[in-house]
């Protein structure tokens, strides 16, 4: 019995120092890219339309509770199971975390959807952005699903083996944000909604 817990020991002590760097700097670009995204659109649009983007956030945020729950929580019971053998219960947490993310996240856009004017009324938008402030979120909320599956799985990627993989994938999805705000905006000379559409490709 002692044997079997100092493996479990040992192989979750290897898995968190093997995790920790990479996991670190992926959070890091992401909010570094977050904070360029801003000052780009706060720049180029000016603090009005920048609001807009700011009135969105409290949405965004409320996605990280989804992906952290399935994510981090689904990666955890697997890397338990991972290190008793059972690599049967490590399929299926991973089949769970993957399912349980799109469908909460699909519930989610289709809340948007149904409910953006309460929404943000909710948030008590100014009258005069109100009509970009609901283009912008439509637009947008095509970007939660889809962050949260690239965050959900990077837990899991990271926990096989692969560690700096999901930091790769993640900055490099935030710089074509960044080439695609720019071009969206200098180039083309479009709103404020396409900085959400940057962020979906």
């Amino acid at each position: 019995m002692d044997a079997k817990l100092e493996r479990k020991y040992t192989f979750l002590t290897n898995k968190y120092n093997e995790l920790l760097l990479p996991t670190f700097f992926m959070v890091m670009s992401e909010k570094e890219c977050a904070v360029i995204d801003v000052i780009i659109i706060g720049f180029l649009l000016g603090p009005v339309q920048l609001s807009v983007v700011n009135l969105a956030s409290p949405m965004t945020y409320l996605t990280g509770i989804f992906y952290i729950l399935f994510g981090q929580g689904g990666n955890l019971l697997a890397l338990r199971a991972q290190s008793q053998l059972q690599h049967e219960k490590v399929n299926y947490y991973f089949t769970l975390s993957i399912v349980g993310i799109l469908a909460f996240t699909l519930l989610y856009v289709l809340c948007i959807f149904l409910f953006v004017d309460n929404i943000l009324m909710f948030f008590n938008t100014p009258q005069q952005i109100f009509n970009i402030s609901k283009e912008y979120l439509l637009m947008l909320m095509f970007y939660y699903p889809l962050n949260c599956y690239i965050l959900v799985i990077s837990f899991f990627i990271r926990g096989d083996g692969f560690p700096k993989m999901p930091f790769y994938a993640v900055l490099i999805a935030n710089i074509v944000n960044i080439i695609f705000d720019l071009v969206f905006l200098t180039v083309f000379h479009m709103g404020i909604a396409y900085t959400a559409l940057a962020s979906v490709i």
